[in-house]
């Protein structure tokens, strides 16, 4: 993957760029040498950081597309190694939506469709790669195997109705709510309540997410992730700190439940000093408060 550039006319100061450059070294770094899940994370901190400082779909610029569709294509080679094929299927899709790589993507979303069960789904997305590179040998061999799991029909078998595949049709109602959370957190005046309700609804469509359910339990773990920081945000830390106990018994491994568990146990306690320093009536006590606060505040993770 090529490495980070300057996006022109994107918010991105020199900070961000070197933290995205160091997540995307050490993702690729991770992939190559097999720590898939590692990987994984690097991926998806580098998306959550790219969304952060780029504009809305409709205004990003043309490197600001392609910079995060190689990042969803990173992601969703890790996914498909961890066989998530869930999280493939999103960003395989966010690929398609981008514009760029819109090939790789259908061949991902199709293998990844093909993984999970849905055959005639995968058809319809090897055709549309196939449409984009006619002579590709590869392909037309993908075709091939995804019709005879169909049972040798050479298209699939159109559905009956439209609740006919209602595990895709979950898995997209997922992604919009996300995608719309996601949009309201990160605008130029950013609506919390209005993304903590996008999570949500998200997070009730993905339903319990059981550790032993791989691709549902990492898309919850992302979500719980999104929803604690806009909980954080709101300053509903009890909250974010039971959302972030969440993702530690779902990915132990993982070090974003803890970072966001102890993220909001230091907001927490700064936010009931700055009560403390409020109550008190001499310049004193406020002194010996106001002290703690500070300790407190260079004690935040980034």
């Amino acid at each position: 993957m090529e490495s980070f550039v300057q996006l022109p006319g994107e918010n991105v100061d020199e900070n961000t760029l070197f933290q995205l450059q160091g997540l995307i070294a050490k993702g690729n770094a991770l992939y190559h040498s097999g720590r898939h899940k590692e990987a994984y994370d690097y991926f998806s901190n580098a998306i959550n950081k790219s969304t952060g400082c780029l504009k809305s779909l409709n205004e990003i610029s043309p490197a600001g597309k392609m910079l995060l569709s190689n990042l969803y294509n990173r992601r969703a080679a890790s996914a498909n190694k961890l066989q998530n094929y869930e999280q493939v299927i999103y960003d395989a899709t966010e690929m398609i939506v981008l514009g760029f790589q819109i090939e790789k993507g259908h061949v991902r979303k199709g293998g990844a469709l093909l993984m999970a069960g849905q055959p005639g789904e995968a058809v319809k997305e090897y055709k549309e790669a196939l449409k984009l590179n006619p002579d590709n040998a590869a392909y037309k061999q993908y075709l091939k195997e995804a019709q005879e799991k169909c049972g040798g029909q050479s298209e699939p078998a159109p559905p009956p109705a439209p609740l006919s595949c209602p595990e895709v049709q979950r898995q997209n109602k997922i992604h919009d709510r996300t995608k719309q959370g996601n949009k309201v957190f990160f605008a130029e005046k950013p609506d919390y309540v209005g993304a903590l309700d996008h999570y949500d609804s998200a997070l009730k469509e993905v339903g319990e997410g059981e550790k032993s359910d791989k691709p549902t339990a990492a898309i919850k773990h992302n979500l719980l992730g999104r929803r604690a920081q806009t909980l954080k945000k709101l300053q509903r830390f009890q909250e974010a700190i039971d959302d972030a106990e969440q993702m530690i018994e779902l990915a132990p491994e993982s070090e974003k439940g803890y970072i966001l568990k102890a993220n909001a146990y230091i907001c927490l306690a700064q936010h009931a000093l700055e009560g403390g320093v409020r109550a008190m009536t001499t310049p004193e006590s406020r002194e010996i408060i106001q002290k703690h606060m500070n300790a407190l505040e260079a004690a935040t993770f980034v």
